[in-house]
């Protein structure tokens, strides 16, 4: 670990302390807020301890020393590093060691003693007398130090000295060659580990010589100095550079990098716009095809503007159009449309006119559009178009508007909507302007007070924001100025508990009485607290009679909470669609599917004009990694529910028509695919457990995180051989994923095929294997 990125992730810890220790005053030690802080704690140190045996914060005389390290003046200015250090002068604790072996209930230990009052501690026999009470192994207080300390007043740690071959004293230093100020060695660090990436070992000389170079011409662009980005090897160095950086969490030092590559797409000179450019579209490309897709999204911001004010072509042009509609997919496939519309803009405007560009670039944004708009897209975007509230409503025909103006296949479609919902579809799409509002005005305000250093105005400021937000039940923000308060100081432990009971007083205040004695059922089970969150996680909508809520065989990663109205539940075998449920007031449906990764098995329809409540999907991870309780509770809740499956069973449907033959100890050789039909990512390999002629599933064994990417991102080519006896077989099928069911120690996904598998070669496998009636939860249109 880098000097640099050392002290970077021990001042992350110093923050997360203070927040810990704040929880700690406010909140009982078995509250989700307090368990979320040791374990975040507990997070930091082990990254250090993959790479060093322990860490040590050490005070000399208000300032800071981390592990031989010392601050500068502008990390010792932080609020959360500056309350530290008064924490350790007023408990009179000289060094803090944490070391390897650390456990969380070391960390809660040692939180429950430096958290009490330095008088009490003094009366109980001082810290370390406390500390020994609570059985803390591997957090040491005051353990001696032998550290020498140059002319610079830079403390060297002891390894340090010893690696000189030389003998030193205490306040001699270290040999000249070592006598640099510690914010100028990390700098020296950080370039050269920007620098490493792309350069060739040529021999020590000419790769030291490369070195500097490569450092001088990166120092040179993050000044904003232009020369640099002509130098060939300074721009192939970047590509790697950045994707280290992001490999290993570098946030910060990305975005600073990636402004800096924004304005050089911006420059007057067409080479430099060029060379950058390449640079983006090479970085753009092992992102996408890595399927960091989120990581794309922030670069994608800069090249959005680079195609609006870009007037040639270079090489890199027709890339990074491919890119942005890799992202634009994604972004609508996520039903991120107001993104979405961000991203796909720039082409519309200068295919349609509207942004002058020549035949070659307008010809380019048509192609981006048409090829955009795929039929899951299309699909996606109808369905929305007219089944979802109003809002998304609207950004859905925005984006067919975009689209259609260089797909026809989205201007028949756009034409279909309109002329079916003629008073509601808008002809053009809503041109977006930033905001300046008062809110806005007030966060520049705040980081006026931040950049003087007037932290009393900005806790002043921030406690009368959140007062006024809460006073407007408009709670998103009044938390997040709480939590921005607690980073801003947490020592001001008065405005942080008073602004906390404000928010609480009037979310408790404005919670619906109707809604919580129509869902007694559910709100008996969650405490105050639990009730509070759920409510106020909750989206309102209101749906007209025979509106679609969701459709069998889509996926809704919603959960309806039905307050108005009726609705009914449809389920669709060949040509005929029956009723099968009907959902009343205090009913909720979309379960399945919110739960569990898979597709609809059956179709909710408004059957009259229905107002509900919603949760979005996301708020699951949210809460799990909050340790809420909430999501078990509320799963627990929709267990009760008859599931959709054993209704279809009661009134006489069998949704699995296809005969289904088991398969076992066979292996499939499973490659993920873009929405375009490519190869991306890595070849996986499964164990085959059925299959129809529509479809198969296999099981996985792989991590829950990349298993929801599959099903996010959902195409696939399977390949697998089937000995019949009299014939032999290679099965090569593309398919979508359509349900992802969580098993013991795997996991076994269900593929639809694209195509139906051939009679002949399905009729071979079932002679050869035998036909099952086992119960797996494959969902295969008829």
């Amino acid at each position: 670990m880098s000097n640099e990125s050392m002290i970077e992730k021990a001042i992350e810890a110093i923050i997360a302390l203070n927040a810990a220790l704040t929880n700690i005053r406010l909140y009982p030690p078995t509250s989700a807020m307090i368990v979320n802080s040791i374990d975040s704690l507990h997070s930091i140190f082990q990254q250090f301890f993959e790479q060093q045996d322990s860490i040590v914060f050490a005070e000399s005389e208000r300032n800071l020393v981390i592990s031989g390290e010392a601050l500068d003046e502008k990390e010792l200015s932080r609020p959360q590093v500056a309350a530290f250090i008064q924490l350790m002068r007023d408990l009179g604790i000289k060094s803090i060691a944490f070391e390897k072996g650390l456990e969380k209930s070391d960390i809660m230990g040692f939180l429950e003693v430096v958290s009490k009052k330095p008088d009490d501690l003094r009366n109980q026999g001082g810290v370390g007398e406390v500390m020994s009470t609570k059985a803390v192994k591997n957090i040491l207080l005051d353990k001696k130090l032998y550290v020498a300390m140059d002319k610079d007043q830079r403390i060297v740690s002891a390894g340090d000295v010893k690696e000189t071959g030389q003998k030193h004293d205490e306040g001699k230093g270290p040999p000249p060659d070592e006598r640099r100020k510690g914010e100028d060695r990390r700098k020296h660090d950080d370039l050269e580990y920007l620098a490493k990436g792309g350069v060739e070992r040529r021999g020590e000389e000419r790769r030291e010589e490369q070195l500097l170079n490569i450092k001088d011409g990166i120092n040179s662009i993050l000044k904003g100095e232009d020369k640099a980005f002509a130098d060939k090897k300074v721009m192939q160095a970047l590509t790697p550079t950045v994707l280290d950086l992001m490999a290993h969490g570098k946030d910060k030092a990305v975005k600073t990098i990636i402004n800096v590559l924004g304005k050089g797409l911006l420059n007057e000179n067409e080479k430099i716009r060029a060379e950058v450019a390449s640079v983006l579209a090479r970085i753009g490309f092992k992102l996408i095809t890595g399927k960091r897709m989120d990581e794309m999204i922030n670069i994608s911001q800069k090249l959005i503007e680079w195609i609006q004010y870009e007037t040639t072509s270079p090489v890199a042009y027709k890339h990074v159009c491919d890119q942005l509609r890799a992202v634009s997919q994604y972004l609508i496939i996520k039903f991120r449309f107001e993104e979405a519309k961000k991203t796909i803009s720039p082409f519309y405007l200068i295919h349609t006119g509207e942004v002058k560009k020549d035949e070659s670039i307008q010809g380019q944004s048509g192609i981006v559009l048409e090829s955009v708009a795929s039929d899951k897209i299309l699909e996606i975007l109808v369905s929305k178009a007219q089944a979802s509230e109003k809002d998304v409503k609207e950004q859905a025909v925005e984006l067919l508007v975009m689209l259609g103006s260089g797909s026809d296949a989205a201007a028949r479609e756009l034409e279909i909507i309109q002329k079916e919902h003629v008073e509601e579809v808008k002809t053009e799409p809503e041109k977006i302007e930033p905001r300046d509002d008062e809110y806005s005005r007030q966060m520049k305000l705040l980081d006026q007070h931040l950049e003087k250093e007037d932290t009393e105005s900005a806790v002043k400021l921030l406690f009368d924001m959140i007062v006024k937000y809460a006073g407007e039940k408009n709670f998103e923000k009044a938390e997040f100025l709480r939590d921005k308060l607690t980073e801003v100081n947490p020592m001001a432990l008065t405005e942080i508990v008073k602004s906390g009971e404000v928010i609480d007083e009037a979310k408790i205040g404005s919670i619906d009485q109707e809604h919580l004695d129509r869902w007694e059922n559910l709100y008996q089970n969650l405490i105050q607290e639990e009730t509070s969150t759920l409510f106020y996680a909750m989206k309102s909508a209101r749906f007209e009679a025979k509106q679609i809520i969701f459709k069998q065989g889509d996926r809704n990663s919603n959960l309806y909470f039905v307050n108005k109205g009726q609705l009914k539940m449809f389920f669709k075998q060949g040509d005929e669609a029956k009723v099968i449920k009907e959902i009343n007031p205090g009913d909720i449906t979309g379960e399945e599917t919110f739960f569990n990764l898979t597709v609809c098995t059956a179709s909710v329809t408004a059957f009259s004009e229905v107002e509900l409540n919603f949760l979005e999907k996301d708020i699951l991870r949210k809460w799990e990694e909050a340790g809420l309780g909430i999501e078990s509770k509320l799963r627990d809740y929709s267990l009760k529910l008859k599931k959709t499956a054993d209704i279809l069973q009661e009134k006489g449907f069998d949704r699995r028509s296809e005969e289904r033959v088991k398969l076992s100890s066979l292996k499939v050789s499973i490659q993920p695919l873009d929405l375009s039909g490519s190869p991306v990512g890595k070849v996986i390999t499964g164990t085959l457990a059925d299959i129809c002629q529509g479809g198969v599933s296999f099981y996985l064994k792989i991590p829950k995180e990349n298993v929801a990417r599959m099903f996010e991102e959902p195409k696939m080519n399977l390949k697998f051989k089937i000995d019949s006896g009299e014939a032999k077989h290679t099965v090569d099928q593309n398919g979508t994923v359509v349900a992802v069911i969580h098993h013991f120690y795997d996991f076994s996904i269900h593929v639809k095929f694209d195509k139906v598998l051939d009679e002949k070669v399905f009729e071979d496998i079932r002679e050869s294997a035998g036909s099952t009636e086992e119960e797996l939860d494959i969902f295969i249109d008829s």
